[in-house]
């Protein structure tokens, strides 16, 4: 999110030496949901099947039809038919739960399948923060960073575009699986995460499986000016550097875009980025 008033930071994808092609042909996947390696993503607890209002609402309603069309036995009063309908539905419920659950954990992970999203980060390349990153998603710090421009349109632009289930949001961190509930939006689900993941500041743009924006691999086309620079890690190779730097320049619409050396600092748990020149 854009804070107004602030300087845009820009938003990094922490990504191993094979994904070149990035940068070379421009195109950056959105990865599908149910492709993810944090098995509880878009998983939230079943606590609706037993949330005491939506059980009591919906006994109500079942009663107030029964006594409306329902044809009373000799001597029953209003109070016992709907007493009666209470225990019927309590008994009928509670033999259900457990496939209702499955149901309930199947229709969520369908409606995951159907969601591309690209997973980008707050974290530049030189905090001490960010040394996990590098070792969980560069290969071992043997491959790049890239830097995307936040207030680019590309990347605003996946708010309030008219286009469904496209969405630009932080990840919110909490300390226990969110609570599901009727009505909720999908967007409650898969803007959460554990807090064991609060390291990464995720920042992510979601899109739906069929996007006129993205092929049959989910890759999608991003703009030139919406790359801000390029960190290679400190064990990159030189055929990841010279991949890179063939990239920018061959394409003369990224003249702008800063090239960047991890170096392992000396004294401290960090990482020094020191400019490259592209020639």
């Amino acid at each position: 999110m854009v804070v107004c008033g602030a300087k845009p930071m820009p938003l990094f994808k922490y990504v191993c030496p094979e994904r070149v092609g990035v940068i070379q042909n421009l195109k950056i996947r959105f990865t599908p949901a149910s492709e993810f390696n944090d098995p509880f993503e878009f998983m939230p607890d079943t606590s609706v099947l037993f949330d005491p209002v939506w059980e009591k609402q919906t006994e109500e309603n079942l009663v107030a039809k029964v006594l409306k069309i329902g044809k009373p036995a000799p001597g029953a009063t209003p109070e016992q038919i709907a007493e009666a309908v209470r225990m019927t539905v309590r008994s009928i419920r509670q033999d259900l739960k457990p496939e209702a659950q499955t149901e309930f954990v199947d229709g969520l992970r369908e409606v995951k399948g159907g969601l591309r999203i690209l997973c980008l980060s707050r974290l530049k390349p030189d905090t001490p923060e960010a040394l996990l990153m590098w070792a969980h998603y560069t290969c071992g710090h043997q491959g790049f960073v890239i830097a995307f421009h936040e207030d680019h349109p590309w990347i605003t632009g996946n708010v309030g575009c008219g286009i469904p289930y496209r969405d630009f949001g932080e990840v919110d961190y909490l300390p226990k699986r969110p609570r599901s509930k009727m009505g909720a939006s999908e967007r409650e689900y898969y803007l959460v995460k554990s807090e064991h993941w609060k390291y990464e500041r995720e920042v992510r743009l979601v899109r739906a499986e069929g996007d006129p924006d993205l092929d049959a691999a989910s890759l999608s086309e991003f703009p030139a000016e919406a790359l801000a620079s390029i960190t290679l890690g400190v064990s990159a190779l030189d055929t990841t550097r010279t991949s890179i730097l063939d990239g920018l320049r061959s394409n003369p619409n990224l003249s702008s875009v800063k090239l960047y050396q991890a170096r392992v600092d000396p004294d401290e748990y960090r990482l020094r980025v020191e400019p490259m020149p592209l020639q």
